[in-house]
């Protein structure tokens, strides 16, 4: 490189200035880049939870099939012990197996359940409506604690309790 293309090198024209940090701050200010950042991570957080549930929907189906299967083969298994001879090592193997079958099979489901963020128990649950009435349910209650809707509700309903204080 000769000293003449050093020096056109060197020159202000080539260098690109950086910005200061109020001027990053303005251009955030105008362009929202902290609300459009917010939106895109729940854009993200949503689109992967939507492929979660499509995924556990698909293993529960599955579940579904093999605990059928269970159940089946232990139908077929007390049907068996009933007809034949009372060798009673045979049935309390048979009925070992089943057994272990079983805490298996809850087991899985449990797990699987559990990498999905689901709940593992059913409960019976007592819900109080604004209109006074209880319900009484069996049903299962599941919660997305880290949805914006949820957080929402609670930072109101916390608020409402401080303010009756």
């Amino acid at each position: 490189m000769t000293e003449k293309d050093r020096e056109s090198n060197d020159s202000a024209e080539n260098i690109i200035p950086l910005p200061t940090y109020a001027q990053l701050q303005n251009q955030s200010k105008r362009w929202h880049w902290t609300k459009r950042t917010r939106a895109y991570d729940n854009y993200l957080s949503n689109l992967r939870r939507q492929q979660k549930e499509e995924a556990y929907l698909q293993s529960e189906d599955r579940l579904i099939k093999i605990g059928e299967d269970l159940a089946t083969a232990v139908e077929e298994v007390v049907e068996d012990l009933r007809y034949t001879s009372a060798d009673e090592s045979k049935a309390t193997s048979v009925a070992h197996a089943v057994s272990s079958a079983s805490k298996a099979y809850d087991n899985a489901v449990k797990n699987i359940r559990l990498l999905y963020g689901r709940s593992t128990e059913n409960k019976e649950t007592n819900a109080e409506v604004n209109l006074g009435a209880e319900v009484d349910t069996n049903q299962r209650v599941e919660v997305d604690l880290t949805s914006d809707r949820f957080m929402e509700n609670e930072l109101e309903y916390m608020k409402k309790l401080m303010d009756k204080k």
